[in-house]
């Protein structure tokens, strides 16, 4: 890796880490800052994979936290002493990280003992209880208890539970009961909440936690917020100079030409229909693996990192082909509840996947 791609923060989703670490951080604070002064206090984003949704997640772990020497020169800098700002507690989910390989015994005694792991994290004593539900009412409960500016709740990846079960077809209706279950332990909490923000594949509205929040304010197409994970091409050309001279040297072309040719490679992602987005990760990968010869360097690096195994069997059970999807027509309603994932239509489960991506249709609203 060359001294221009030092500071790349590949593979890096905690906030702290690449600001602290002197990495490369495209400011997405801005849309925070809209996030946290509007007059809603629960949210909800979805988002694919590798799209910086822990990263979203860490960044407001650290600005909840007080932690404000991580954002000098950053968009949100200016409003910190605004008071819904205000430093406090701030639970933090990552769902993801709950064993689900032994079922769904094992998969509760998991999420029992992380609850107890995130109290031990705040210097509260873990809860009495159990089982993950009743503890994570108590942990609110204790929480808030200390904080006159409430807590703020993160969860990210909320739906990972259910993705990882989608191959025990026996085993998802008990699963989604009991997360249903889970989740319903914020209803009656809002006093102590006073932030909420949950990330997702999807808006899956039979895992409970939308009737559990209902008054969650879902972002994931409004055009407000279409920028938020990824990068746009202003970003792409301003954040990532360096990059882009060095790699156009390498390959013997023009800087115009490399971006023109990374921008029909990588520049399709949109989540609402008008705003294009580079994934991420496909980015950095890129920038980074600019040591190979010319003619291998424009690969499909977001599909060929992590492509799931349920995503395979999936298309190889459906016999699904490109040509099925090509200029496929979809009402907006779709993209607000495209349903759940182990009952979703083929255009449905690739499109919350990330395999499928919007378009408005022209004098159409």
């Amino acid at each position: 890796m060359s001294e221009v791609s030092d500071n790349l923060p590949l593979g890096v989703s905690e906030f702290n880490q690449i600001i602290d670490g002197g990495g490369l951080y495209v400011d997405k604070t801005a849309f925070l800052a809209k996030i946290i002064g509007a007059s809603g206090k629960a949210w909800y984003l979805a988002r694919p994979r590798r799209f910086g949704k822990s990263l979203t997640v860490s960044t407001l772990e650290a600005l909840f936290s007080g932690q404000r020497d991580l954002f000098k020169g950053l968009a949100v800098e200016r409003r910190l002493d605004e008071a819904k700002f205000a430093p406090r507690p701030v639970l933090r989910l990552d769902m993801s990280m709950i064993e689900t390989s032994g079922g769904l015994p094992r998969f509760k005694e998991d999420l029992a003992a992380y609850t107890s792991s995130r109290a031990k994290r705040l210097g509260v004593d873990a809860p009495s209880a159990s089982a993950g539900i009743t503890a994570l009412r108590e942990l609110i409960e204790t929480l808030g208890r200390k904080s006159p500016n409430g807590i703020a709740v993160l969860i990210d990846e909320y739906d990972a539970p259910l993705v990882k079960f989608l191959n025990k077809p026996h085993l998802l209706g008990d699963l989604r009961e009991f997360m249903r279950d889970y989740y319903m332990q914020l209803k009656g909490l809002q006093k102590q909440i006073s932030f909420l923000f949950a990330t997702g594949v999807s808006r899956n509205s039979h895992l409970g936690l939308f009737s559990a929040v209902n008054h969650i304010t879902d972002l994931s197409i409004s055009s407000r917020y279409g920028a938020m994970c990824g990068f746009t091409q202003e970003e792409l050309e301003s954040c990532f100079g360096p990059q882009l001279d060095e790699t156009a040297l390498s390959l013997r072309m023009t800087k115009t030409r490399l971006i023109e040719k990374m921008r029909s490679y990588y520049n399709g992602f949109s989540f609402d229909g008008e705003t294009l987005v580079y994934n991420p990760y496909s980015t950095l990968l890129f920038f980074s693996d600019s040591d190979k010869y010319p003619d291998q360097l424009f690969d499909n690096y977001w599909f060929t990192t992590g492509t799931s195994k349920i995503l395979g069997d999936f298309i190889r059970d459906k016999r699904l082909t490109v040509e099925q999807f090509s200029g496929l027509s979809v009402p907006r309603s779709f993209a607000l509840d495209p349903g759940p994932l182990d009952e979703a239509s083929p255009e449905s489960f690739l499109y919350q996947s990330g395999y499928l991506t919007l378009r408005r249709i022209p004098n159409e609203g």
